[in-house]
């Protein structure tokens, strides 16, 4: 987890800025993909996002009125995601994981992950 961790710690003050050429444009779709591809998602619904980064993203499902919960191995992301959130007067649940070793304890109506990266469940 260090190496990784330590990456993105560095990464993320200002990460979702620096790394979209159009942000608003580009956590939109993200989010229309989400909640609209699929089940529908409604307002109360449960949303796990793995490898949150700072969560630009979370703002999206918690003003649909989704419960909202991130993951991700950085210390300083999740902070940064906290943060962001707490600025805009949003309320999530996030926590420091690393997604690999992670054990859901309760359901969710959709889980996204947009890491481009791929898990394989056994």
């Amino acid at each position: 987890m260090g190496d990784t961790a330590g990456k993105y710690d560095r990464l993320a003050e200002g990460f979702a800025e620096n790394s979209y050429a159009n942000l608003e444009f580009y956590m939109r779709q993200r989010f229309m993909v989400a909640t609209y591809w699929g089940i529908l998602l409604r307002p109360g619904d449960s949303v796990l996002e793995l490898g949150c980064d700072d969560s630009y993203l979370a703002q999206f499902f918690v003003k649909h009125g989704l419960r909202y919960s991130g993951v991700d191995i950085s210390p300083k992301m999740v902070a940064v995601a906290e943060q962001r959130l707490r600025e805009h007067g949003l309320v999530a649940d996030f926590a420091v994981a690393d997604v690999s070793q992670i054990l859901l304890s309760e359901p969710y109506n959709a889980v996204v992950s947009y890491m481009r990266a791929f898990y394989i469940c056994s």
